[in-house]
C-alpha cells in the first residue's frame, strides 16, 4: 500500500465530516503522515467575501475565489460595498474549526485552514498548492437542498482530484 505524506481532511462540522476526522487520524498516525484541516466556507449568492484585516500572513487568490489563512477567519464578511458586518450562525469557520480540533484523540501536529470558494474547487486547488497526496472527505456534508440541485461535493473532488480521494460514510 502506497505510504501517504501529506492528508487534507475536508470538515464541516456533518456527523460523516466526523467520521472522516477519525479516518484522517488513523491514517496520518499509521502512515506518520502531516493533516491538515480545511474547513470551506462558501460564497453566498451575491458572491460577499470574506476578509480579516488583521491577518498578515493570509492571501487571497481572487481569480479562484479562494481564500486561504492560517487559522480562521472572523464571523463578518463584506456584504456590500459599503462593508456592511453580518455575524454568521454556528456554522462560522471558526467554530466549525474549533469542533475539530475538539474531536482528535492523538496529539499529532494538525494544521488548519479555513478557505473560502465553492467547496469542492477549494479543496481541490488546494490540494493541489500544498502536495496533498490524499484527500479524506464524508460522504454527506451539511448542503441541505443545494446538494441536490448542484450534486455532491464529495464527488466533485472524487472525480476532478489529482490525488487520491477517500470518501467515508
Amino acid at each position: 500500500m502506497k505510504r501517504y505524506k501529506n492528508i487534507l481532511l475536508a470538515f464541516d462540522g456533518s456527523s460523516d465530516s466526523l467520521k472522516a476526522l477519525e479516518t484522517a487520524e488513523t491514517l496520518a498516525l499509521d502512515h506518520d503522515a502531516t493533516l491538515t484541516v480545511v474547513h470551506v466556507q462558501e460564497k453566498n449568492e451575491n458572491n460577499a467575501v470574506y476578509y480579516d484585516n488583521s491577518v498578515d500572513n493570509a492571501f487571497d487568490i481572487s481569480k479562484t475565489g479562494l481564500y486561504v489563512g492560517t487559522e480562521n477567519i472572523p464571523p463578518r464578511f463584506e456584504s456590500s460595498p459599503s462593508h456592511n458586518q453580518t455575524v454568521l450562525d454556528e456554522n462560522r469557520p471558526d467554530k466549525v474549526l474549533s469542533d475539530a480540533r475538539e474531536n482528535f484523540e492523538s496529539d499529532i501536529p494538525i494544521g488548519y485552514q479555513t478557505l473560502i470558494g465553492h467547496a469542492a474547487h477549494a479543496i481541490i486547488d488546494y490540494a493541489k498548492q500544498d502536495d496533498t497526496d490524499l484527500i479524506v472527505i464524508g460522504n454527506r456534508g451539511i448542503n441541505g437542498i443545494k446538494k441536490l440541485v448542484m450534486g455532491s461535493v464529495s464527488q466533485k473532488v472524487t472525480n476532478d482530484a489529482e490525488c487520491a480521494v477517500l470518501v467515508v460514510k
